[in-house]
């Protein structure tokens, strides 16, 4: 018996499994082909049909076991780690012994360097998360194949299945009975032939059943394979969750992040930049106040200079008391000299006399 069927495979109304329906032609040809003679066909009745959902049972289960999704968890795991182990707040919460080495710069200088090389191993594990979520898709378009064949062999099998429940319950209706009236006829002189007749209504019986057995192997088969159908899709559909976070993380997380990152480099350079700025200030004031305040002394100063004039009354009243005294006193030392004059006179004028006299009564005695 052929076993290439045409198949038609149609979405239910619920989008769910497909509805197998065999063209009706292949069920009449696989019906026409069942001999219940040839045991050897029949022990094999739609075999090749049954080994292909059994094949793509092993395909699927194959490629669900070599998805490696732990690394791809691993990886996205370490991003995270990595991610968290940049903690901004280290730039404000630093330690004593950190703010006793390093000043803020130097820290912030420090996490730039820690930024760009925690960025660059990230963007590194982005690729290499950028390959499995492309190693997903192809997964998503295989399952898809799988899915279509599987479905394909399932229809197959029920063009066996459908055919034969036809040709056995159209045997067990129309064949059968006249075998058995010919196994119950009389023998009559020829028991040879009655054998024969009893023998061949034993066959059938058996040959009967081996087919129903066959169609119910078939039947299994079949609901095996119905079965992979929403696994197909469910694993199917844990790929497309996978690449939604995979797309999720290095689309919109890994560069939130760097923005992030950034804009806290910039605003800590315009912190940098208002403390410049509030220390230029706070100098620019401070002198400013120290101007005022020395242009208000100084002017106050000379204001009470130029109100006084150019010489106190002390001075003048002094000078002029000294004045007075030096006058006073000049005059008395002039008298004190006159009359110091005076006596001198009177004293060389009676030396001058004692002298001549001296000198007279010298001449005298000479």
């Amino acid at each position: 018996m052929s076993e290439t069927t045409s198949v038609t495979v149609s979405k239910t109304a619920t989008g769910g499994l497909p509805a197998l329906a065999p063209a009706a032609g292949d069920v009449a040809r696989i019906k026409s082909q069942i001999n219940l003679d040839d045991r050897a066909e029949l022990v094999e009745y739609g075999a090749g049909a049954q080994r292909n959902v059994v094949d793509y049972a092993e395909r699927v289960l194959k490629q669900t076991k070599n998805r490696e999704l732990g690394e791809t968890g691993a990886l996205l795991t370490d991003i995270i780690a990595k991610a968290k182990g940049l903690d901004p707040a280290q730039l404000e919460e630093a330690g004593f012994f950190e703010r006793l080495m390093g000043s803020l710069e130097r820290r912030i200088l420090k996490f730039r360097a820690r930024f760009e090389e925690v960025s660059g191993q990230i963007e590194s594990i982005c690729i290499e998360l950028e390959k499995r979520k492309e190693g997903l898709r192809r997964d998503i378009a295989l399952l898809d194949q799988l899915h279509d064949e599987t479905a394909k062999s399932l229809t197959s099998l029920t063009a066996y299945i459908e055919a034969g429940k036809e040709y056995a319950d159209q045997f067990e209706r129309d064949e059968l009975p006249k075998l058995k009236a010919a196994a119950d006829a009389p023998a009559g002189g020829d028991n040879s032939q009655a054998m024969l007749n009893a023998q061949a209504y034993q066959d059938a019986v058996q040959a009967l059943d081996r087919l129903r057995k066959r169609v119910f192997y078939l039947q299994q088969a079949r609901q095996i394979g119905i079965q992979q159908l929403p696994q197909i899709r469910i694993c199917q559909a844990g790929d497309e969750t996978l690449i939604e976070s995979l797309q999720a993380s290095t689309s919109l997380t890994i560069p939130a992040w760097k923005q992030k990152m950034i804009l806290l480099l910039g605003l800590n350079r315009q912190k940098e930049a208002l403390q410049l700025q509030t220390a230029v200030n706070d100098a620019t004031n401070e002198m400013l106040r120290q101007a005022s305040e020395m242009m208000k002394t100084q002017s106050i100063e000379i204001e009470k200079q130029s109100q006084e004039g150019l010489v106190s009354m002390e001075t003048l009243a002094k000078v002029n008391r000294d004045l007075i005294d030096t006058i006073g006193t000049v005059v008395k030392v002039q008298e004190e000299g006159r009359t110091k004059r005076a006596q001198a006179e009177q004293q060389m004028s009676q030396m001058t006399e004692e002298l001549r006299s001296a000198l007279a009564q010298a001449g005298t005695r000479g």
